[in-house]
Parts: structure tokens; C-alpha cells; sequence
């Protein structure tokens, strides 16, 4: 099979697989582009081309601590909005055709919610999350929901994004988002960056540093941490000490406080998991951890495996996105329920 479908058999489930007529069909690539690494070739080359978005407004938003996010708005014409939360140094012009698409197809508002230090916004504070704070994205959604009173709201996270909407979700039966989707969710915090293709690894730590460390030297270079994790080869080494660059005391503190694994089976709403078992960076052990007890936790969730596709790729030969369709066919379903 080029893709797998785990949920539980009940008529929710059922009407949301019938109504999703590209993931019905799998993924399928041609088979020059079923390479994992080509498939990421694909995917940098398409962001590379692809032209920038005409975001509507781009608002800064100050947290209680004196630090900083952004929300950056692309206005449409129905009236849900979608909230995305992005990869681990990304913000909403890496996902541009992702934000373009859902914003045509579906005529939806969506804002992508920045965290501290990403989208261009500088750190104000000594404090920064790979992963994300659900406290920051609580602020956000409600500044959201301010801006725009009884919309419907759907969540979409990417990658290391994923992590954070999952946490938030887990720890909010009452959230006002009514369906999410998690896109090549890593799962496990404890141990999932010791596991990512050691090439990865060692480009997405000199990421980190690039991002976070360097320009940002003068204000976190007294922080526990900061020596070990500018000095660190590889993504497993930086996040073992990154905790006190998050505030945290201890490892073991940060894990309890951002592993959305520590909450991720107390999620009440419906929500699409996608993963490619030939992922680089969140690895297929990783999801065959957690896959039974999500799907007897997760009445109304839906776990897709595709047998190819990488890290946030899917990309056919044409360079279009088999993923984006299905999350736009997904997104639809839920929002007519």
C-alpha cells in the first residue's frame, strides 16, 4: 500500500475518508521522486520559486514577560479561519503555497501564529522555545478570536508546529478550535532529535544557532545552556541542554511542560495526523511508539502513513503537493460537520 490509514471504525471516521478523495488515492510519486532526499530537494526548490505571500497585516504581539510573537493575516472572504503554526525556525513565508492554497480553494482567513524569535521578530527576553509555549499560542488564538468574534477556527501545525498544536490541544478539552491537522508530527520530545538523519541533524542545528543563538548573543549568552548548545554538532546535543534557554531548570522540567506526548491522548477533537514512513528528520519509530494508543485514545482521530513523501514534502513530479490537497479536502470535511 503507498498509504495507510489507522482509525477507529466508526461513522465519523468513515464519512471523513470517503469525502477525502485524494487520500483515498494515496500518494504516488513517480519513481525518480520517491527518494526521500530528492523529495526534499523538491520541496526547497519549490520555496524557493514560489512567489511571496500578500500578507493583509503582519501584528506584533507583546506577552505578559516582555517577549514577543507575531500573527501574520492573509484575509478571505468565508469566515473560518485557519491558525497554522510552523516548523522549527519557519514562519508563514515558508509556507506560502500552503497559505495561498487553503486561502483559494476555501476562501478562509488564515493567520499563521509566529513564535518568539521567529518571522523576523527579534527575542526580548532571555527565553526562547524550539518547540513552542502553549501560554504564548493561548494568547494568540484569543487576540484571534478579539479580531474575529464566532469564527470558526481550525489548526494546522507543521513539523516541529505540530508539536506545539498538539500540546495546546492536549491541554485544552475546551479549546475553541474545532478540527486540527498535525503534518509530520515527531511525537516524543524525549528522544525524537537523536533519531533524525545524522545530515539533518547537523544542518538543522547549524540552523538553530544561525536563528537563535548568534543574533541573539548579547542577550543569551549568560543563560544555562547557551555555551553547550552553540557548541553543539548535532540536533540531539542542542536540545539536551536547551532547556535553560526555555527557562527551565532541568530537562526533565522542560519535557513535562512542552512533550506533547505528556498530553497528546487527552485531545477531544478531530484531528488528521500525517506522516511519511521514509521521514528523514521525524522518524517512522517514532510514530510506530505512539500509533496504537493514539488510535484507541483518539476516537475521531485519523493517522496517515504514505510509504514516501520525506519531511513536509509529498510533492509530485510537477512539484504540486499531494499532502496540501488532502489537509485542504480534510479541512473542508470538518468545517461542513
Amino acid at each position: 500500500m503507498s498509504t495507510t490509514l489507522f482509525h477507529q471504525d466508526n461513522a465519523a471516521n468513515r464519512r471523513t475518508v470517503r469525502a477525502c478523495p485524494t487520500l483515498r488515492a494515496g500518494f504516488r510519486p513517480r519513481r525518480w521522486a520517491r527518494n526521500p532526499h530528492v523529495q526534499i530537494g523538491l520541496l526547497v526548490r519549490g520555496e524557493n520559486r514560489a512567489p511571496s505571500v500578500p500578507w493583509d497585516r503582519d501584528e506584533r504581539l507583546r506577552m505578559e514577560d516582555g517577549g514577543e510573537v507575531s500573527l501574520q493575516w492573509l484575509d478571505g472572504p468565508e469566515p473560518p479561519v485557519l491558525l497554522i503554526m510552523p516548523t522549527i525556525t519557519g514562519g508563514g513565508d515558508d509556507l506560502r503555497d500552503l497559505v495561498r492554497q487553503v486561502n483559494a480553494e476555501l476562501g478562509w482567513t488564515v493567520v499563521v501564529c509566529n513564535r518568539r524569535g521567529h518571522a523576523g521578530v527579534a527575542l526580548r527576553t532571555p527565553r526562547f522555545n524550539t518547540m513552542g509555549d502553549v501560554g504564548d499560542l493561548r494568547a494568540q488564538i484569543a487576540h484571534v478570536q478579539a479580531q474575529r468574534p464566532g469564527a470558526p477556527l481550525f489548526a494546522l501545525g507543521s513539523s516541529a508546529g505540530s508539536g506545539l498544536l498538539a500540546r495546546y490541544l492536549g491541554e485544552t478539552p475546551d479549546t475553541p478550535v474545532r478540527a486540527a491537522a498535525l503534518y509530520c508530527p515527531g511525537y516524543d520530545l524525549e528522544d525524537l532529535f537523536d533519531h533524525v538523519h545524522p545530515v539533518y541533524s547537523r544542518v538543522m542545528a547549524k540552523r538553530l544557532k544561525r536563528h537563535f543563538l548568534e543574533p541573539h548573543a548579547a542577550l543569551l549568552a549568560d543563560r544555562p545552556g547557551y555555551a553547550e548548545c552553540a557548541n553543539a554538532r548535532d540536533l540531539g546535543a542542542f536540545h539536551r541542554h536547551a532547556h535553560g534557554l526555555a527557562g527551565f531548570e532541568s530537562r526533565a522540567a522542560y519535557l513535562r511542560a512542552s512533550n506533547p506526548m505528556e498530553v497528546a491522548y487527552d485531545i477531544t477533537i478531530p484531528v488528521l495526523a500525517m506522516n511519511s514512513a521514509d521521514d528523514p528528520i521525524c522518524r517512522m519509530q517514532m510514530v510506530d511508539r505512539v500509533r496504537h494508543r493514539l488510535i484507541d485514545s483518539l476516537r475521531h482521530g485519523i493517522l496517515v502513513v504514505t510509504r514516501h513523501g520525506s519531511h513536509c514534502a509529498h510533492l509530485q513530479a510537477d512539484g504540486t503537493s499531494w499532502s496540501h490537497a488532502v489537509l485542504v479536502e480534510y479541512l473542508r470535511v470538518q468545517a461542513a460537520r
